[in-house]
C-alpha cells in the first residue's frame, strides 16, 4: 500500500527520492519520508516539498546529495547548523528538507528547543500532531508506512491530536498551526487537544513566543487559501483575543475577506510588490485609525509594503465613509490617485454600497491609467521655460484627458495652448 504512496509523488519528486535512496545506501545512514509529505500523500493532495529524516548526519548528507545531483547550479543549499537540518531548493520549484533525526527538550515555555541527535521514534514524537508524525521507509522494506502514534486513524477521522499534554505550552505556535490545519483540511481538534488549546491561550502561552516566531506562523495563516475557515476556527477557540495586537473578526470583515480574492485578481502584475495575504491583513486593520493600522503592522514586524497598505486601506475606508465619491473622472482621480491600486481593490471588498463599488471599479478600469499622450516635452516645444508652472499645467491636462478620454493628441495640444494663453 505504502509503495503506492510514493507512486503518488510527481516524477521529479520520485527521481529525487531515488537519488536520496542511492546515496543513503552508500553513506551508512537511514532515510525516511516524514511529516506533512506523508500526510498529503495519504490525503491524495499535491505536494511540492519533501521532508526526509536522516538517522545519521543530515548536513553532510545534504552536501553530498547536492553534488550528486549536479552541484549548486542545479540545487541551492541552505544549512541550519543549530538544528542539524538542510534544505535543497531546485529551479523546478521542488524543495527537499533534510532533517537529522533528533530529540527535543524545551528549557522554558515558548523557547526554542534544545536539540540532540536521536532515533526516528524520537523525531516523530517531537512533532506537533499525530497526522504529521508518520514516516515512509526509503530503504528496504521500501515504502513501509510507520505510524506509531495513530496518525493515519486520526487523518481518516479528520482529527488533530497533540502528542503530549504540554505540547501547546512548550511551543505555542502549534496553536496557530493547528487552527491552520483545521481550516485547510476541514478537520477538528480532538476534545482533549481542544481543551488544552483553550487552557494554553487562557494561561497567556502566546506571550512566551517571540514576535518573529508568532508573525511567521500568523502570516502563514493569512496566506492560506482557506483563510476564512481558519479564522473562523481562531474565533471559535478565542485565539484572536490573545494576539499581541488587536485584530477584530467581525461579520463585515469576514464577508470582505471572502470577496477580496476576486477584487485582487484585477491588480495583476501592476503592483507585484503586494501579495494577497497583505490585503487580508489590511482588512483586519481597516477599521482602525490609519496611524494605528500602520503601528499594528509594525508591532508584528511585517514588511514595509504591508505597513503602507494597512495605513492606506484604513485611510481610504475612512475617507469614503465620510465623503461621497465624485462623479467627474478628474475629481475621482484626484481623490484616489494617491492610493495604491491594491488599497483601492481592498477597500472595494469592504464596501457594501453597490454604487460606491461601481465607482471604485470605474476608477481602476477607466480612470487610473487614463493619461495624456503629451508630456512635459510639449511644454518645452511651446517655448515655456521649465518651472513650477509645469506641474500645474500637466495636472490641468490630466484632468481634461480624464473628463474627455477620447480626445486626440491634436486636441490635447489645443487645450494646452488655450490654457497657457489664458493663464
Amino acid at each position: 500500500m505504502a509503495t503506492d504512496l510514493l507512486a503518488g509523488l510527481s516524477a521529479p519528486a520520485q527521481q529525487l527520492l531515488a537519488e536520496v535512496q542511492a546515496l543513503a545506501a552508500t553513506s551508512g545512514v537511514v532515510a525516511y519520508l516524514v511529516g506533512g509529505t506523508v500526510r498529503d500523500l495519504l490525503l491524495h493532495s499535491a505536494t511540492i516539498d519533501l521532508d526526509v529524516v536522516i538517522v545519521g548526519a543530515a548536513i553532510p548528507f545534504a552536501r553530498a546529495l547536492q553534488q550528486q545531483v549536479g552541484g549548486d547550479t542545479i540545487a541551492e543549499l541552505r544549512v541550519h547548523e543549530s538544528f542539524g537540518t538542510a534544505t535543497l531548493h531546485f529551479a523546478t520549484g521542488l524543495g527537499l528538507d533534510l532533517i537529522t533525526a533528533r530529540h527535543e527538550q524545551y528549557p522554558a515555555p515558548g523557547a526554542l528547543p534544545l536539540v540532540t541527535a536521536g532515533t526516528l521514534a524520537d523525531d516523530l514524537q517531537r512533532r506537533d500532531f499525530t497526522i504529521n508524525a508518520m514516516a515512509v521507509a526509503l530503504q528496504p522494506p521500501t515504502g513501509a508506512l510507520l505510524d506509531p502514534l495513530g496518525g493515519r486513524a486520526d487523518l481518516h477521522a479528520g482529527v488533530l491530536r497533540i502528542l503530549h499534554a504540554n505540547s501547546f505550552l512548550d511551543d505555542p505556535t502549534r496553536i496557530l498551526r493547528g487552527l491552520r490545519y483545521a481550516g485547510r483540511l476541514a478537520f477538528h481538534l480532538a476534545p482533549d487537544t481542544a481543551a488544552r488549546c483553550r487552557a494554553a491561550l487562557a494561561a497567556g502561552a502566546l506571550a512566551t513566543v517571540s514576535i518573529q516566531r508568532f508573525t511567521h506562523e500568523f502570516v502563514r495563516m493569512l496566506a492560506e487559501e482557506q483563510m476564512v475557515a481558519i479564522f473562523d476556527h481562531a474565533e471559535t477557540y478565542d485565539l484572536l483575543t490573545h494576539l499581541p495586537v488587536s485584530l477584530p473578526w467581525s461579520a463585515a470583515v469576514r464577508q470582505a475577506q471572502l470577496r477580496l480574492p476576486a477584487y485582487w485578481a484585477a491588480i495583476g502584475e501592476q503592483e507585484s510588490r503586494y501579495v494577497l495575504w497583505e490585503g487580508r491583513f489590511a482588512l483586519l486593520t481597516a477599521e482602525q485609525p490609519p496611524a494605528l493600522a500602520a503601528a499594528t503592522a509594525q508591532t508584528l514586524q511585517l514588511p514595509g509594503s504591508t505597513v503602507r497598505l494597512a495605513e492606506q486601506v484604513a485611510r481610504l475606508r475612512a475617507l469614503i465613509a465620510t465623503h461621497p465619491l465624485p462623479t467627474a473622472n478628474s475629481q475621482l482621480g484626484q481623490l484616489l490617485d494617491p492610493f495604491d491600486r491594491a488599497a483601492v481593490s481592498t477597500v472595494m471588498a469592504l464596501v457594501t454600497d453597490e454604487s460606491t463599488v461601481a465607482r471604485l471599479r470605474h476608477y481602476l478600469v477607466r480612470v487610473r491609467d487614463c493619461v495624456p499622450m503629451l508630456t512635459g516635452e510639449a511644454l518645452v516645444a511651446l517655448g515655456l521655460p521649465p518651472g513650477p508652472m509645469y506641474r500645474q499645467i500637466l495636472q490641468a491636462l490630466l484632468a481634461y484627458k480624464r473628463d474627455h478620454p477620447a480626445v486626440t493628441v491634436s486636441e490635447e495640444q489645443a487645450f494646452l495652448e488655450t490654457w497657457i494663453a489664458a493663464t
